[in-house]
C-alpha cells in the first residue's frame, strides 16, 4: 500500500485530512469525535473515503446515455471494483471523483480546490470548471462547490457532495420529507413523486439499524439533522442553499465494496435527481442548464449541536 499525501486543517476543533489530489476526503472530526466515517487515508480505492465530490452532474445517468441539445452522452461505467470492473451499468455522480483537482487556495481555516476539465473519451462531452472550498468555523463546517460551464454551448449540470457518515447503532436521521422519487430497477426515477411509505418517518426521526435503502428525495428546506446518541449527545445539523434540495439516503447492513456490513450511511444533499438529463420537460428535478460562462453554485453547512 503506498504512501499518500493528505493536506491536513486542525482550527477551531476541526481536524480534517483530504487527499492533495482532491478527491477523497479521509478524516473529518470535531473536538475528538467522528463526524464522517474514518477511513485508511493511504488505500487509494476510491470508495475508500469519508466523502468525495459530485459533479457535473449528480447520482447517475441511466447506463451513461442521453442526449442533450443535439449533444450524445455517451459515458462508461465509472464505478469499478479493486480490479477496475463495473459494479453498476449507469455512469456515477460525474467525474470530480475520477480526476485529480490541484489546490488553488489554503488558509489556516479553509483549502479550495479546482478541477479544469476537458471532454475525454467515454466521459462528460463539454468543458467545464469545478471548484470546491471547505471553510472551518467555530462547529461549523461549510462547503461552497462552483460549476462552470466553459464549453462553446449549453450544458446540463449539478453539484453535491457524497457525505459518508460516521454511524453508531441507534443513529437517526430527521428531515421535512413528505414524497419521495419513485425508483425502478437500477436506481433510476419513474418520474413520479409519491408520498413516505409508513415506514419512512423522517419527521418522527428514522432510525437507520437493519434498514436497506437506496432513495431520492425532495428536501423543501435543505434540512436535515443527524442524531447520533452515543456521540456525547451531539448531532449533525446539516442545511443547504436553495439551490441544493434534492437528498439521497443509502444504508446497508451487507457488506460493499464502499465498506464493511453495518457501517454504511449516505446521505448527501445534492442539486437534481438522478437521471435528471433523461427526464427533460419537467421543471422539479432541479438540473441546471448552464450557458457559457455561466455558473451554478451548491453550498452546504455542517453544524455540530449538542
Amino acid at each position: 500500500m503506498s504512501q499518500v499525501e493528505t493536506i491536513q486543517l486542525d482550527t477551531n476543533g476541526w481536524v480534517f485530512a483530504i487527499t492533495v489530489d482532491g478527491r477523497r476526503i479521509v478524516q473529518c472530526d470535531y473536538e475528538g469525535e467522528a463526524v464522517l466515517r474514518k477511513v485508511d487515508p493511504h488505500d487509494e480505492y476510491i470508495l475508500n473515503a469519508s466523502s468525495f465530490p459530485v459533479g457535473p452532474y449528480c447520482n447517475r445517468i441511466e447506463s451513461g446515455q442521453a442526449e442533450f441539445e443535439g449533444t450524445r452522452i455517451n459515458l462508461s461505467p465509472n464505478l469499478l471494483d479493486r480490479q477496475g470492473k463495473p459494479l453498476d451499468p449507469s455512469s456515477m455522480i460525474g467525474v470530480g471523483w475520477t480526476h485529480k483537482w490541484h489546490i488553488s487556495q489554503k488558509r489556516d481555516n479553509s483549502v479550495e480546490f479546482t478541477l479544469p476539465y476537458s471532454p475525454e473519451d467515454g466521459q462528460w462531452p463539454w468543458f467545464c470548471t469545478m471548484k470546491q472550498k471547505f471553510l472551518f468555523n467555530r462547529n461549523a463546517m461549510e462547503i461552497t462547490s462552483t460549476l462552470t460551464n466553459t464549453d462553446d454551448h449549453f450544458m446540463p449540470g449539478g453539484l453535491g457532495i457524497h457525505f459518508y457518515w460516521h454511524r453508531e447503532p441507534g443513529t437517526k436521521v430527521f428531515a421535512d420529507i413528505e414524497d419521495m422519487w419513485e425508483m425502478r430497477p437500477g436506481v433510476i426515477p419513474t418520474g413520479r413523486l409519491v408520498p413516505l411509505p409508513a415506514d419512512q418517518d423522517f419527521a418522527g426521526g428514522l432510525n437507520v439499524d437493519g434498514r436497506e435503502m437506496d432513495n431520492c428525495y425532495p428536501l423543501p428546506d435543505g434540512k436535515f439533522i443527524i442524531e447520533r446518541p452515543n456521540v456525547s449527545n451531539r448531532h449533525c445539523v446539516v442545511e443547504s442553499d436553495e439551490q441544493t434540495r434534492q437528498v439521497i439516503v443509502y444504508t446497508t447492513q451487507k457488506e460493499s465494496p464502499s465498506g464493511p456490513a453495518g457501517n454504511i450511511l449516505v446521505i448527501y444533499p445534492n442539486t437534481h435527481v438522478n437521471n435528471a438529463v433523461n427526464m427533460r420537460g419537467r421543471k422539479d428535478t432541479g438540473m441546471w442548464v448552464l450557458r457559457s460562462g455561466e455558473a451554478g453554485k451548491s453550498v452546504t453547512r455542517v453544524t455540530v449541536q449538542p
